[in-house]
């Protein structure tokens, strides 16, 4: 059983990455659909640990610098928000309902088709991805607003 760095035992269950990899090994991808809006295409930046990272717009991929000093403190953020503990995915809403035999029964609504975020932290043997829609949760989508807005006036 792994710890979590400060003796508190945690295992692979919780969906940590490992304690320890090394940093050229990571990606973060962060994907924005834009569902079905006529017109509008995905957005995507792809933070490798290498150094070597990626944006694109409209179609069009352009590379960029983002220092392993930034991808720590990107990792940093994940844990200060919880990350790693968030579900993967916050585009289902879920309702209950009574059954003439006095069950309750379960319905998920799953809002494939509407325009969504996901963000996905990948290491050979670990991946955690989590995708929502309309801001949620908003501690995400705050470290997500900042990566693209800064990285966008960047290339400009």
């Amino acid at each position: 059983m792994a710890t979590d760095g400060i003796g508190n035992n945690r295992s692979p269950v919780n969906n940590f990455p490992p304690n320890k990899y090394l940093l050229s090994d990571l990606e973060i991808k962060f994907t924005r659909h834009a569902g079905m809006i006529k017109g509008a295409t995905k957005k995507q930046i792809i933070i490798s640990g290498n150094g070597s990272s990626i944006i694109e717009l409209r179609g069009k991929e352009q590379p960029f610098k983002y220092s392993s000093t930034e991808v720590v403190s990107l990792i940093n953020s994940f844990y200060k928000i919880r990350f790693f503990d968030l579900p993967t995915h916050y585009n289902t809403s879920f309702s209950v309902f009574l059954n003439n035999d006095g069950s309750v029964g379960t319905k998920a609504l799953r809002m494939m088709d509407s325009a969504n975020t996901t963000i996905c932290f990948s290491l050979p043997n670990f991946e955690k991805c989590v995708t929502y829609s309309k801001d949620k949760p908003f501690e995400l989508e705050n470290i997500i607003q900042t990566i693209f807005a800064g990285i966008e006036s960047e290339i400009k």
